[in-house]
């Protein structure tokens, strides 16, 4: 975020109607007292604050969030999470609610919009201008950010697909193969010929490959301590964990760390 206009905010007192920080790639972890007292001023005197992409976690750090469903960029939701855990976190496009919005950013920023747009005028209106964006539709709120599960990994069995989201829904205690199994009424070997035949694997390797995405998701994200995000990641120790991230991205976790740190994200 570029914050050279912090000097020329605008007073509490000023009207505002709207007040939406823009957040992007490694912003997350900015911080400033003026810039936060600055957004509990203007939602106390009833401006619609916002947040976009990862200008959630400053709504977050302003407390702003608290009690309302909230979203940010689908790449940083562990992040988010592992960061404000007592907060109603939600993958969904945008979310609104008590005066504060939140969306995931891209396209979704225009989702919000026209939800803003039909609320304060009416749907007919909000349709003419996605139309005159040229654009397809707003999605509904609750719509996820990502592409389906058949979408991202290119099959439709829907067996293999209720599999893989089991696991990602169970990435912090990973749930063992019989069970995974168990759940979706078919036998173990089963199971592994559907990922075999269908993602050149087997569970327990895509298990893994789930689980460190999502670590080093949470290493260039967050500030979560290697253990934590070991711990977060489904892993029993941080030997373990480090020798898996190796073996995986070809270098330490300390050492991804290290990198990001110096690049200035965190």
């Amino acid at each position: 975020m570029d914050w050279r206009w912090k000097h020329v905010l605008p007073r509490p007192e000023i009207t505002l109607d709207m007040i939406v920080v823009c957040g992007g790639q490694d912003d997350e972890n900015y911080s400033d007292r003026r810039i936060l007292h600055f957004l509990r001023s203007a939602k106390r005197h009833d401006a619609l604050v916002g947040g976009v992409s990862t200008g959630s976690f400053l709504l977050a750090k302003a407390g702003l969030l608290g009690g309302c469903r909230c979203t940010t960029h689908w790449d940083y939701i562990d992040s988010f999470r592992e960061r404000f855990p007592d907060l109603d976190i939600c993958s969904d496009v945008f979310a609104m609610e008590r005066g504060v919005f939140t969306c995931g950013g891209g396209i979704a920023a225009m989702d919000v919009m026209l939800e803003i747009i039909r609320q304060k005028r009416d749907l007919d209106f909000a349709n003419s201008v996605a139309e005159n964006f040229v654009y397809g539709g707003a999605r509904r709120h609750d719509s996820s950010q990502r592409m389906s599960l058949c979408m991202r990994l290119g099959v439709s069995h829907p067996t293999l697909l209720k599999a893989v989201s089991l696991m990602e829904m169970n990435s912090e205690v990973p749930l063992r193969l019989p069970v995974v199994a168990k759940r979706l009424n078919v036998s173990q070997r089963q199971l592994e010929r559907l990922f075999e035949a269908h993602l050149q694997c087997t569970p327990a390797q895509y298990y893994l490959r789930l689980r460190l995405s999502k670590a080093e998701s949470l290493l260039r994200h967050s500030a979560l301590a290697v253990y934590d995000i070991a711990v977060a990641c489904g892993f029993g120790s941080a030997t373990n964990f480090s020798r898996a991230y190796r073996l995986r991205f070809g270098c330490a976790p300390s050492a991804a760390r290290y990198r990001v740190a110096k690049d200035g994200r965190l």
